[in-house]
């Protein structure tokens, strides 16, 4: 198969036409997330856990612009200023982390699925949240190896990073464990380094463009509320279309390699052995 099949800017626009043709159902979980998160916070707001001064939203706008990279070290004095409870705050970034982490879980699966020209069914895509557990696992290794390899090196954790790049399509999508998904991924990924390269410099330079964006456009509209929405909003989006781009990119190496995927488990020279519940064969 033609690499030119699956180069970078091939995976963005298949991104990009996936976002925009499933516009109304990704905005329909936003805005179903959003609303359950800012009442979970809202809540929290009405208990003794509440900011000692300032306002509850004044607060959840710095952590929201903290944790989506708009803020550096002024959102210390910032929020030293409003004095928030320090249980507000904690609990505060636990709520959108877990936002976040569960929507990419969600995102991946969704990927997959619209890949594989399947319609996008509500209950299969939230039942991908059973793999919360090996889905931390493989983060936490993948990001461990990825702090280690830079530490000495930052271009072998660079390398480290692209080589697991797909460990979390496995995951989703071929029920691997930790460590299958994180062999899997290094085996699958050798052949295409500089294409991984190459497509994650595009995703990287998609977020920097749009996290300025965002944040000139949040202070510009100067509405906490409104500036929270459009935070989150960007965050959702690039989410799904960084997701559908590796998901292109996922399945276009299997279907180069003609893998044969079967619940016998068939070994490539090549790649490693599929979990037991890899799903029926698929169809280059």
């Amino acid at each position: 198969m033609n690499k030119k099949k699956y180069f970078a800017l091939d995976a963005i626009r298949f991104s990009f036409r996936m976002f925009r043709e499933h516009f109304y159902f990704n905005f329909n979980i936003f805005s179903f997330a959003s609303l359950t998160l800012f009442a979970a916070i809202s809540l929290i707001s009405l208990t003794p856990l509440r900011p000692t001064t300032g306002k509850p939203l004044n607060i959840i706008a710095e952590v929201v612009h903290w944790i989506s990279g708009q803020k550096e070290i002024s959102v210390t004095e910032e929020l030293e200023i409003l004095k928030p409870n320090v249980f507000f705050i904690f609990f505060t970034v636990i709520l959108i982390a877990m936002f976040l982490f569960y929507w990419r879980i969600m995102a991946l699966k969704m990927g997959i699925m619209l890949y594989d020209k399947r319609s996008l069914s509500l209950k299969e895509i939230v039942s991908s949240s059973k793999k919360t557990i090996p889905y931390l696992g493989f983060s936490f290794v993948s990001r461990l190896a990825t702090l280690i390899g830079s530490y000495f090196f930052t271009i072998l954790g660079l390398f480290i990073d692209i080589r697991l790049k797909f460990g979390e399509y496995f995951i989703i999508d071929k029920d691997a464990d930790t460590i299958d998904a994180l062999q899997s991924s290094w085996n699958v990924s050798k052949k295409h380094i500089w294409d991984i390269f190459l497509l994650s410099i595009t995703m990287t330079s998609i977020l920097l463009v749009g996290s300025v964006g965002i944040k000139e456009l949040c202070q510009y509209v100067g509405i906490d509320i409104v500036s929270i929405i459009i935070t989150f909003y960007g965050l959702f989006t690039y989410i799904f279309i960084n997701t559908c781009a590796y998901a292109f990119f996922f399945r276009k190496i299997f279907e180069e390699n003609q893998m044969k995927l079967t619940p016998e488990n068939v070994i490539d020279q090549d790649y490693n052995q599929l979990p037991k519940s890899a799903p029926e064969q698929l169809q280059p």
